[in-house]
């Protein structure tokens, strides 16, 4: 079979919902995106802990993996390793998946430098961005444009909130990422992930050199020279179907 992995982080995780919440995603909107997968002819296989939400999918190519009788640490990194790509959030597991090399697509993000789509064909898309104060909608480019302490993933940020991507959002992605991955990702980068990829990187230089709260400012940080080499190494984008729409 050829499998795919998923993973999404919720709240059950830790039991941690009011801890950085904004990191959490309801699995019942990737319902959609995990039909049409089947469809295409993947197992896909659900990963996660035993605490998290159930998710009913009537297919006997469908596995809600947390809930099984194999269910262990050694066969979570066993599924990932014989996965033919991964889908998930920006959580601890999305490393696993990176050990392995494995084509990722990361869905519902909420660091957009820290954790940027690593390899060229590598995909994301961000949640939807909104201030605490009048619940105003933000633009990507406007956030990206927040000095450091809105993108240090060590902070909850008192300003913003964070909206977990539609259902119709996430279906898009991975509908978008299976047919890269099915033309063994000879598709290059369209204009607009190439226009974004470069306001992003040049953002990126300048909040290095920003010091407009020194306590909060990237030379500051304690894992700045790690956050550097892993955004220079990071040579993915976000998903076209995302961008036209939200750049």
């Amino acid at each position: 079979n050829k499998i795919v992995c998923l993973h999404v982080r919720d709240g059950f995780y830790r039991n941690d919902f009011k801890r950085k919440s904004y990191r959490n995603s309801n699995i019942i909107k990737y319902k959609k995106a995990i039909s049409y997968l089947i469809n295409k002819g993947y197992f896909v296989i659900r990963l996660g802990d035993k605490n998290s939400k159930k998710i009913k999918i009537k297919s006997q190519y469908f596995l809600d993996y947390p809930f099984s009788k194999i269910k262990s640490e050694a066969m979570d990194l066993y599924l990932i390793k014989i996965s033919k790509f991964y889908i998930g959030t920006q959580s601890g597991i999305l490393d696993v998946a990176y050990m392995f090399n494995k084509p990722i697509l990361t869905t519902n993000m909420c660091e957009l430098f820290s954790s940027y789509p690593r390899k060229k064909y590598d995909r994301g898309i961000f949640k939807k961005i909104f201030l605490k104060k009048n619940k105003k909608q933000l633009s990507l480019l406007n956030f990206m444009s927040k000095s450091y302490k809105h993108h240090n993933p060590d902070n909850e940020s008192e300003k913003f909130y964070f909206k977990e991507n539609s259902e119709i959002e996430i279906y898009h992605a991975v509908k978008e990422f299976e047919k890269n991955f099915r033309n063994k990702f000879n598709n290059k980068k369209s204009n607009i992930q190439k226009k974004f990829d470069k306001i992003h990187n040049e953002r990126y230089k300048n909040i290095f050199y920003e010091r407009e709260d020194f306590q909060d400012s990237l030379v500051n940080s304690v894992d700045s020279i790690k956050m550097i080499r892993m955004f220079k190494a990071s040579s993915g984008t976000l998903c076209n179907s995302y961008l036209k729409k939200n750049f």
